[in-house]
């Protein structure tokens, strides 16, 4: 149960020991069910508390510590904010607009990155390294999140932003690879096709932060592209083609982190244990359930059993278990 439940992050609701959701997650951590959590707003009512919050759960872990994640990114994609005693995070675009030089990028993001280690978090799911292709993209450049079309501003600003929570203590991840600029649709309402709007340049900042050694994990989006899926309308998230892209041509070999399994572009097609067992077969090492939607104190579970159907199944080497837990296991000691 426990190597199944090392490769779970999932979404609860509640701020407070005493909560139902927070009760369901703390047990799932504490049995081996789940390793670890994702934050939202819902969870976060002060900087105090929040550190109370994670503080009851890390000691739930046991001698495993959690993967404590949160998206803040800055703008829309921010799960703290001012009025929650924290520092105000502007969007990637504002932020690239603000400073003319790496060490302003720094400065900007190295004081919020220690709040967020101060509160107890070590995994930001963060920075966005798509390049801004399609302005008018609904969830990447629409709002904001990426740093710009030019991969080597994409890959500058990257680079300072994981330096930055570096310096704090914290891991970061490059996302969401191949590349989800060029969309005009939303992956969270159905699945983007890629084919004739990617170019390889969005793979530049991947493979550069990579070769520099600054990539702690990388989330795969879903997307399909008619040469990185590995059948009609599969998402690049569960097919291996993309993942394998991403191991050989990019050369990354740490943890890699499916987009949350939840989404519309992953569950209007495929069963929750069909995801789970296709993100595995894939070659995903951790697998996301936000559980935001229609929120289930019983999710850790169910999702447990369906990875350890998977793996008792046989769809996953013995030598790629291995790994998994080897990369996982650096993601904890980061």
């Amino acid at each position: 149960m426990r190597r199944a439940g090392a490769r779970i992050l999932v979404g609860f609701t509640g701020t407070r020991a005493r909560d139902a959701g927070v009760q369901a997650v703390a047990r799932d951590l504490a049995t081996g069910r789940v390793g670890g959590v994702v934050l939202f707003e819902r969870n976060i009512r002060s900087a105090r508390q929040l550190r109370k919050l994670l503080d009851g759960l890390r000691a739930a872990g046991g001698t495993t510590p959690p993967i404590i994640a949160i998206d803040n990114e800055g703008g829309p994609t921010t799960r703290t904010n001012t009025a929650r005693g924290f520092k105000a995070w502007l969007a990637a675009q504002q932020v690239v607009a603000r400073c003319d030089t790496e060490a302003c990028v720094f400065d900007y993001y190295q004081p919020r990155a220690a709040q967020l280690a101060k509160a107890g978090i070590t995994l930001n799911l963060a920075p966005v390294t798509d390049l801004n292709v399609n302005p008018r993209n609904p969830i990447i450049g629409g709002l904001g999140r990426s740093f710009s079309a030019d991969p080597r501003v994409v890959t500058a600003a990257a680079r300072q932003f994981i330096r930055a929570h570096r310096a704090a203590g914290l891991a970061t991840c490059l996302k969401h690879f191949p590349g989800h600029g060029s969309t005009s649709a939303d992956s969270h309402l159905g699945l983007p096709d890629i084919t004739q709007s990617w170019s390889e340049a969005e793979l530049d900042p991947f493979a550069q932060l990579v070769s520099e050694g600054l990539a702690d994990s990388v989330m795969m989006a879903h997307l399909f592209h008619a040469s990185m899926s590995d059948g009609r309308f599969q998402p690049t998230s569960l097919s291996k083609r993309a993942v394998q892209m991403l191991r050989r041509d990019i050369g990354f070999d740490g943890p890699i982190i499916t987009d949350d399994l939840q989404m519309g572009a992953v569950r209007n097609a495929y069963s929750e244990a069909a995801s789970v067992r296709e993100a595995m077969v894939a070659g995903n090492d951790l697998l996301i359930f936000g559980n935001f939607t229609n929120p289930e104190p019983a999710i850790g579970a169910r999702i447990n059993v369906a990875v350890q159907d998977a793996l008792a199944s046989g769809v996953v080497s013995s030598e790629a278990m291995a790994a998994t837990d080897r990369r996982i296991a650096g993601l904890r000691e980061g």
